[in-house]
């Protein structure tokens, strides 16, 4: 195949209005939705992400567990980030410093001796590392004695909340948006607040967020001190979504090609509708077995499991169809076995050869060549007509006919179209106008009498035409024909018997003329 050619599908065209009607109908379906896609999620832009910087702030200020509550103290962290936490409720411990003191009285840490503390053990919910002793912790309750900071956090949260005044404070909020792909910088945000835990929570648990943070100090004798703060509240958390377009005609092509796969649809549905045309699909008559015949070209699969070598296709006269060999020859061709295909229609230049003899009705039949007579027992056992030559090669060692009978060479037919001289001389000035019929040599005529024999055989499948086999019986009767004299004495031959006729018999047919270019 060269590189400059073009292939393209060969498509059916079937005259029915409901098929047409459907067709149509899907095609409108698939271009309304295409339209629908393109508009709505507007296909016909190129698309870029956002790049967002926020900085927050929040302002106001409470009076709150006798002291004055500013932004330092209940946003935490500090303001500049996309997220930040306002305290709405704190627990706070005040004066801690290192030492050994009773745990808060809890389930775990409730106990009446020595014996119920562990020295070294430490609770993941526990303030500090027991000692191992029972200490008193109020007049009610004795608990296990820990080396921590005291005293030990009280674990009740204040009703009502410290800071619920929170809910008046003001959050300020500045987005700066930057899509790098258009060189576009804004900041025009919509702005929505959704909660992301959960309203209802297990009693078990406690509700919302809170963290401890603690702030250190020294005493006046330098001890260490510390002021525990157990903070609850809400965190907000700023996420910047969005998306740039800009119209782009390279993003317009790629969305309409994607969605014209979509038309083929329409093919898939109407081929699936006439699949279902009619059940008795293996009946000669079916309309299913028409339209396959129609759309379908079968062709045998090629030998991909043996060695192969040259194709091969085989005719036999006493047989329909036509037998394909693509396999390594270990016998004569004759007898392999291959994989049979249907034989097409003859072409333009079979039908053209019929016209031409219509016209050498009143010759008479040119002589064929005796061979040397040779005994049945050379008759080689792929033989079926008689008529076959040995040969030592697999691929000659074929026969007219594949059961025994009279050979395709005895025939009207045979000598007609394939060894009389003056058709093989029109044929070849009919593909050459200008050839001289003096100037035509044996090898032509012989070549042109094997092509007859091959489209007269084998069909107009120009497939098959360049990789038929003439048979040996065939083959030998042409090479004597063409063989046995030379050329321009054989034409002469013809002419002069032409003249004679002629001049004898006058005849009410009409004198040969070349075809018409």
């Amino acid at each position: 195949m060269s590189l400059c050619e073009y292939t393209t599908q060969k498509d059916i065209r079937i005259g029915s209005r409901l098929l047409g009607t459907l067709k149509w109908g899907i095609f409108a379906v698939v271009l309304l939705y295409m339209c629908v896609i393109l508009l709505t999620e507007k296909r016909y832009q190129k698309k870029d992400s956002i790049i967002s910087s926020v900085h927050t702030k929040v302002k106001g200020v409470s009076d709150a567990d006798s002291r004055i509550w500013d932004t330092a103290e209940y946003t935490i962290p500090s303001p500049g980030g996309s997220s930040f936490f306002v305290l709405t409720n704190i627990i706070k411990t005040e004066n801690q410093k290192e030492g050994n003191c009773p745990e808060f009285p809890i389930p775990k840490t409730i106990c009446s001796q020595d014996d119920s503390c562990k020295k070294g053990y430490a609770d993941p919910q526990s303030n500090g590392i027991q000692t191992g002793k029972c200490v008193q912790f109020n007049s009610t309750f004795k608990t296990c004695e820990v080396r921590a900071w005291c005293p030990v956090e009280f674990k009740s949260t204040p009703e009502p909340a410290i800071l619920g005044s929170a809910e008046n404070f003001t959050v300020l909020i500045k987005n700066n948006i930057h899509f790098a792909a258009f060189n576009y910088t804004t900041c025009h945000p919509q702005y929505s607040f959704r909660r992301l835990d959960d309203k209802v929570v297990d009693e078990r648990l406690y509700p919302g967020l809170n963290f401890r943070f603690a702030r250190y100090y020294k005493n006046q004798d330098q001890t260490n001190l510390r002021t525990l703060i157990k903070a609850y509240g809400i965190r907000f958390d700023i996420q910047v979504y969005g998306t740039g377009g800009k119209f782009s005609w390279f993003e317009l092509v790629m969305f309409i090609g994607s969605y014209l796969s979509y038309f083929g649809l329409a093919t898939v549905v109407i081929d699936f509708l006439i699949s279902l045309y009619c059940q008795s699909c293996c009946s000669a008559t079916s309309g299913q077995r028409y339209y396959d015949e129609r759309k379908y070209e079968e062709i045998p699969g090629p030998c991909v499991l043996t060695s192969c070598q040259e194709l091969m296709f085989v005719s036999f006269v006493d047989q329909e169809d036509i037998k394909m060999v693509d396999k390594k020859l270990r016998k004569s061709l004759q007898m392999t076995i291959g994989k049979i295909i249907k034989r097409g229609k003859m072409t333009d230049n079979m039908v053209l050869a019929q016209l031409e003899l219509s016209s050498f009705d009143g010759l008479e039949e040119l002589p064929l060549y005796p061979r040397s007579s040779r005994k049945s027992s050379a008759i080689p056992s792929w033989c079926q007509c008689l008529k076959c030559l040995p040969a030592t090669r697999f691929e000659g060692q074929l026969c007219c006919r594949y059961q025994n009978g009279e050979c395709i060479t005895n025939s009207e037919m045979f000598r007609k179209l394939v060894l009389q001289k003056q058709a093989l001389v029109h044929i070849l000035q009919y593909n050459n106008p200008l050839l001289n019929r003096h100037s035509i040599t044996k090898k032509q005529l012989a070549e042109c009498a094997q092509k007859q024999y091959v489209q007269w055989r084998f069909g107009s499948n120009m497939d098959i035409l360049d990789f038929a086999r003439i048979p040996n019986c065939c083959k030998h009767e042409i090479d004597n024909m063409f063989n046995g004299e030379t050329c321009e004495t054989s034409l002469e031959h013809a002419d002069k018997e032409t003249k004679m006729q002629s001049t004898s018999a006058p005849s009410s047919k009409p004198l040969l003329k070349q075809p018409p270019l």
